[in-house]
């Protein structure tokens, strides 16, 4: 079944994009509802998996945990959209570790599905914090942050089929995916509409 998500940018985009034929406007729409999703989704799965600790184990270390990812989160979110150009070297460093620890899932499923029995959804959360911290470095800098997040999105993905907790893995990182993809998509639409002012522009001078 289609993503939330997908389903309402499906219906929503056709309607608008036949309202509003100026280029910009659309790109703007994109980046717009590919933040907006991120947020929601973000928001979402946040109250869920804070709920969920805080109800087992509960208690200092139940807080302790939900502190564990959302300190890193609020952290690289500020980061992103404060100062997005010193940002841009951790956000691939860090792509590039959820990239490997993906890879090194799909060599020792056994192990890690020990290891996440203890410990819990280790990669599911870690791939959240990051994709949501993304976006907002994403809304700053489309074209880098949506490639990053894109990969980030499919590639555990890909790597993760069959396994324990799959089924959140693809709304969550489909979701994200089809965030990525517009913002990836309204750099496309803004480089067209400047490239058509600069034309103007050209002709009449």
């Amino acid at each position: 079944m289609l993503p939330l998500p997908v389903i309402v940018f499906a219906v929503w985009a056709p309607i608008y994009f036949a309202r509003h034929r100026e280029t910009a406007r659309r790109a703007r729409f994109l980046r717009t509802f590919a933040f907006a999703n991120m947020a929601i989704l973000g928001g979402f799965f946040a109250l869920f998996v804070a709920g969920e600790t805080l109800a087992d184990p509960g208690g200092w270390q139940g807080i302790g945990l939900v502190l564990a990812w959302a300190v890193p989160l609020g952290t690289l979110a500020t980061l992103g959209w404060t100062r997005p150009d010193q940002a841009r070297p951790l956000f691939v460093l860090l792509a590039g570790a959820a990239v490997a620890m993906s890879i090194w899932f799909s060599l020792d499923r056994h192990g890690w599905s020990t290891f996440e029995d203890r410990n819990g959804p280790i990669r599911t959360i870690a791939s959240f914090a990051l994709l949501v911290a993304l976006s907002c470095y994403a809304w700053k800098r489309p074209w880098h942050g949506g490639w990053l997040m894109l990969i980030v999105s499919l590639v555990p993905l890909a790597l993760a089929t069959g396994s324990p907790g799959y089924q959140a893995m693809v709304v969550l990182n489909s979701s994200s995916a089809l965030s990525a993809a517009l913002f990836l998509w309204s750099v496309a639409l803004e480089g067209r509409a400047g490239r058509s002012e600069l034309n103007r522009w050209l002709r009449r001078s």
